[in-house]
Parts: C-alpha cells; sequence; structure tokens
C-alpha cells in the first residue's frame, strides 16, 4: 500500500508496514547528504591548514575561525528546527539554505585579499555565514523522515540511504579536495578551484531533496489534548527544549557523541600536518590516506549495524570504541618513529574499520531514545539540538588542534606528538563514561495514531 492509500484508510487504522516510498524518492532524498557531508568535511579536515600553512594565519587566529561559527551553531540550530516547525512549507528554507551554503562555500577559498589580517576576516566571515546557511538547510532536512514518513521500515531505509550518501560526500570532501587543490598553479589557485568545483557539484546534489519534497507524504500533525491536529505555530521553543532535556538518555547521549566526534576530529584536523611534515608526502596524499580511511569506515557500516542487532547497540559501540582507540595510539607511535609510509597507509585504513561503528551506532541508538522519550516534541527542534552537538564535536576537534599547534610550537615538539596520540584514544574512551544502554521500544509503535 502506498502513504497516500495508507492516508486514506483513516485514523489508528494504518500499520508500520503499509507505507512504501517509490525508489527514486528515496534516491532524491538521499543525494543531498552529498552536499552535507562534504561542507562539513572539507572545512573540518582543510581549513585549519588552508588557514595556516596558506593564508598564513596565526594558529590562534585560524583555532577561532574555525570555533565561533560552530559555537554560533549551538544556538542557531535549535532556533532554525524551531522556524521549520512553525513553517508552512520547508521549500523556502530548503533553497534560502541551499543558495547561501552554495554561495559561501565558494567565496571561502576565494580570498581576494594577500594581507594577513584581511585574509583572516574573509575566512571568518564565510565560513560563519556558511555555518549559518547550512543551518537553514540542513536542519530542515535531516528532519524530513521523522516528520514526513510515518512507517518505521520505510523511514528506516529513508534514513539508511541518506547515510550511504553521506559517507560518499564525507569520500569526496576527504579524498578528492586535497587531489583538486593539487591541480592549482599555486596553493591558492589550488584551493580556489577546490572551493569552486564542490560548490558547483553540491548545487547539484542539493536541487534533488527539494524536488522530491512534492513526492513525500504530507507532515504529521500532533493531537492536541482535544483530539483536533495541534497547530505547529503554538508550540514555543522553551517547551520543545525543555521535553528534549528532561530524557536523561538523550543528554547522556549527546555528551558520548560529542566526545566521539571531538576525538575524531582532532584525527582529521592533524592528518594534513603529520602527511606533510612527519611522512614528507605531498599534500594530496592527505586524501589518499583520509580517502582510504573511509572507504573502510563506508565498508564496515553494515558489519557494525548487524553486531548490534546480534549483541545489542551498547556493547557494540564498546567494541567499536576500543578498537578506534587501540588504532589511533598505533597511528600516534607511527608518527613518533616515524614508520615508512605504506605502513602509515594501512594505519589509517585500521582506524577505517572501527570509526564505522561510531558513525552508524550512535544514530541507531538514537533513534531508539526518541521514540521512547520524545514524544510530544516538535521534530525540527529535535534535530536542531542533534545537529548542534554535532557540528560542536567538529569544531572541537580542529580548535583543539590549533590551541596544540600555538601551545607547541608545530610538529617538531615531541610533546605535541605524544599528545596527538593520546588525546584521540582518551576523549574517544571518555565517551563510554556516558553512552547509554540503548532503551526499549516505546509502547504502541505498532500502530500509527491520527492522520495528517
Amino acid at each position: 500500500m502506498s502513504y497516500a492509500r495508507a492516508a486514506a484508510a483513516g485514523p489508528g487504522t494504518t500499520t508500520l508496514q503499509d507505507e512504501h516510498l517509490p525508489v527514486q524518492v528515496r534516491l532524491g532524498y538521499g543525494a543531498g547528504s552529498l552536499a552535507t557531508g562534504m561542507f562539513s568535511t572539507v572545512p573540518a579536515i582543510l581549513l585549519l591548514f588552508y588557514c595556516t600553512e596558506v593564508l598564513h594565519v596565526p594558529a590562534g587566529w585560524a583555532a577561532l575561525i574555525v570555533l565561533l561559527p560552530k559555537a554560533w551553531s549551538v544556538a542557531w540550530d535549535p532556533i532554525v528546527g524551531s522556524l521549520s516547525d512553525r513553517a508552512a512549507s520547508l521549500r523556502g528554507l530548503l533553497i534560502t539554505g541551499a543558495t547561501g551554503v552554495v554561495a559561501c562555500f565558494a567565496l571561502l577559498f576565494a580570498g581576494p585579499w594577500h594581507g594577513v589580517l584581511a585574509a583572516g576576516v574573509w575566512a571568518g566571515c564565510c565560513y560563519f555565514g556558511l555555518a549559518t546557511f547550512y543551518s537553514l538547510y540542513a536542519v530542515p532536512y535531516v528532519s524530513l523522515p521523522a516528520r514526513r514518513v510515518r512507517s518505521d521500515t520505510a523511514r528506516a531505509r529513508l534514513v539508511s540511504g541518506r547515510m550511504v550518501f553521506a559517507m560518499l560526500g564525507v569520500l569526496a570532501g576527504a579524498g578528492v579536495a586535497p587531489v583538486i587543490v593539487q591541480l592549482g598553479a599555486t596553493p591558492r589557485a589550488g584551493y580556489r578551484l577546490m572551493g569552486c568545483c564542490l560548490a558547483l557539484a553540491c548545487a547539484l546534489a542539493m536541487i534533488a531533496p527539494i524536488r522530491a519534497l512534492k513526492s513525500l507524504p504530507p507532515p504529521r500533525r500532533q493531537a492536541a489534548p482535544t483530539g483536533a491536529p495541534m497547530d505547529s505555530q503554538s508550540i514555543r521553543l522553551p517547551d520543545q527544549l525543555r521535553t528534549v532535556l528532561a530524557s536523561r538518555q538523550l543528554r547522556a547521549l549527546l555528551l558520548s557523541y560529542l566526545l566521539q566526534l571531538t576525538a575524531s576530529g582532532i584525527l582529521s584536523a592533524a592528518a594534513p600536518y603529520e602527511v606533510t611534515y612527519i611522512f614528507r608526502r605531498p599534500a594530496g596524499d592527505t586524501g589518499l590516506a583520509l580517502g582510504l580511511l573511509l572507504v573502510a569506515t563506508t565498508l564496515s557500516i553494515p558489519l557494525w549495524a548487524a553486531l548490534a542487532r546480534h549483541y545489542g547497540e551498547r556493547r557494540a559501540l564498546t567494541g567499536a570504541v576500543l578498537g578506534y582507540a587501540a588504532a589511533t595510539c598505533l597511528l600516534g607511535a607511527a608518527i613518533l618513529g616515524p614508520v615508512p609510509w605504506p605502513q602509515a597507509v594501512g594505519l589509517f585504513v585500521l582506524i577505517g574499520l572501527p570509526f564505522g561503528g561510531l558513525q552508524v551506532l550512535p544514530f541507531i541508538i538514537s533513534a531508539r531514545i526518541i521514540a521512547r522519550d520524545g514524544g510530544g516534541v516538535a521534530e525540527g527542534a529535535l534535530t536542531g539540538l542533534w545537529t548542534a552537538s554535532e557540528k560542536l564535536g567538529l569544531a572541537f576537534g580542529p580548535t583543539i588542534t590549533g590551541a596544540a599547534f600555538a601551545v607547541f610550537g608545530g610538529l617538531q615538539s615531541q610533546g605535541l606528538r605524544i599528545l596527538l596520540m593520546l588525546l584521540p584514544a582518551g576523549l574517544v574512551l571518555l565517551s563510554l563514561r556516558f553512552a547509554p544502554a540503548a532503551p526499549s521500544p516505546a509502547p504502541g509503535l505498532s500502530r500509527i495514531e491520527g492522520t495528517p
């Protein structure tokens, strides 16, 4: 039964297995994550290096350029989520966000001035604009499955497809972007070429979900105490956030995921420096190392999902955390050596295997928590809180790396090399202290209550 026929069956009569979304709709929606994956990955990996090594901005300034827009997103994302809950249509938000993101991303790596101060101000303003417009697109986009799909099975297919596209976007951002930079006659020209090429590709990808909107089921409306559909404009942001934060397990998961993202952000931000100055390789080899890491990540995601089904999400997450900590320590030991380049590449691949678990398992656990504790909370505000924690974690990694470079003075310092070996492992191990056990499914999930 299609979603249109299922909705026509009447209140309380549609089972969760009835809904079906055409393949072209799932592909159209998922394609948007090619763009979100690239837009989030390229600055996390290359922006700090671009600011310090190409624009010659001091490391402390560069760390602030990376951190401040992400810190702004912590407040901005939930607000955008609330706006999207109140909006009659998400199309305007998606178009505005996509247009701004594409423009700011291209301009970020195309600074016209050569002065250090001017270059730093340009990069900071463009990155702040990128973060602001990215929220206008990403928050309503990520909330679409919860907002527009009723069936657990159909929603899972939609989200899993988005994760595949997101990993492909991350892979392209980490693997292709450094290669494009190498094609430029100068470093500045290479970064400008990379920014324009990826902005154009992402613009095409971001059009697909906007076109798919009309083919998705209509928005769900939560029932008010009287039984009538609730007007989303009557839901206030403080009430939404109060309800979300009332879940102890959700708060714990957000903190745990934040630590994991910070650990992976330190590793990715330090990778260009390690490849260039420790292993004495061309800058383009950063793309090779991180690209192979992400290939291993993508291939391992189904394995971690299967382990979660058989042994439980918490046990699977513990295995992923222990594996990631051990693999990052091995890479840190290789930096102290250093080991030959082929062995270093093998260690990046090894890191990718447990990293697949860190990518998929928090989303599995969060889906269960939201199903149990998220009733009565607007989908957009909840999504905004989750994406805010993601952005903050991705910002903390490069910021801590930049601050460490400012304190120690560079990779010639043995203390900095030891820090880069131990800190990611320590943070990801600490995340286990807060990771919640997976909750049991919420009662009453066998049927859909109410109609659009």
